[in-house]
């Protein structure tokens, strides 16, 4: 076994070792100049890796120098490919900002307008505005309610029309990424929810729940006077397992007819 600094002593940074200086390190430990067989070299690998990992285990300050370039190795490699994915995913998703679309509050209005007609610190300034804003009647923060309610549907207005303006294919990127993203514990990250796309189709069950649900006397016949939805779900389903194939027919033929409609729209929607 060889102490960690034997890499220094002969000249070596291990920062710098890539893995092209696998075979001079093995030349100059085992002093010779004969050319490193690459099988060979792998063996001694597998081997001293099982030696680094005791090493770790036991709390040994000298480890081999194989153990000590695989321990190294693979931490930088991986480290490094770690974070080039990472900023590679933020890179994508920083090609595709999404304007806000909640719009801004009354009282953000209103602090706005303050910052821009007073002079002061910021401190002094939002101190004065909430003083302003407790103390305002309901008829003068109406000024600024209207204002908040124009500017959220001008910004759903912006949203809308930058959703409108990816194809399918871009948002399925895009989210995929996000989702990644949520993944790794970021937050704040949402999905883009695209209007256009087709709506999923539905199974016979719940083609048999519309149409029990449509019925006038749908809570004495179907829902057993239940009036919570939870309840009413679990009857139905009951009632459902109880059917005949024959009376799941008419349901099964509508769910069959809305997946060749979802077929169809996605087909003219992945077009866009």
């Amino acid at each position: 076994m060889i102490n960690c600094n034997f890499l220094a002593s002969i000249g070596f940074r291990t920062r710098t070792l890539g893995y092209g200086g696998f075979g001079t390190v093995f030349k100059r430990y085992l002093g010779t100049t004969n050319p490193i067989n690459k099988g060979d070299a792998t063996q001694w690998m597998n081997i001293e890796r099982k030696r680094a990992v005791t090493g770790i285990i036991l709390n040994r300050n000298t480890i081999s120098i194989c153990s000590y370039l695989f321990i190294a190795s693979s931490c930088r490699f991986f480290s490094s490919k770690s974070a080039s994915k990472d900023a590679k995913i933020n890179k994508k998703l920083d090609a595709l900002p999404a304007p806000p679309k909640r719009g801004e509050s009354p009282w953000i209005v209103f602090i706005k307008e303050k910052f821009k007609q007073t002079i002061g610190t910021p401190k002094e300034i939002l101190k004065q505005s909430s003083s302003i804003w407790k103390n305002m009647s309901q008829e003068e923060r109406q000024t600024y309610k209207d204002i908040s309610e124009e500017k959220k549907l001008q910004a759903l207005r912006t949203y809308s029309n930058w959703v409108n303006s990816l194809s399918p294919q871009e948002i399925i990127k895009e989210n995929n990424i996000r989702s990644q993203l949520r993944r790794q514990g970021k937050k704040g990250v949402t999905f883009i929810k695209d209007p256009r796309k087709p709506k999923r189709p539905l199974s016979s069950f719940l083609f048999f729940c519309a149409y029990a649900r449509s019925c006038p006397d749908f809570i004495e016949k179907y829902a057993q006077g239940r009036t919570k939805i939870t309840e009413q779900t679990k009857i139905l389903a009951e009632k459902w397992a109880t059917m005949g194939d024959s009376e799941r027919q008419e349901f099964v033929n509508c769910s069959a007819n809305d997946k060749e409609r979802y077929q169809r729209e996605m087909e003219i929607y992945y077009k866009l």
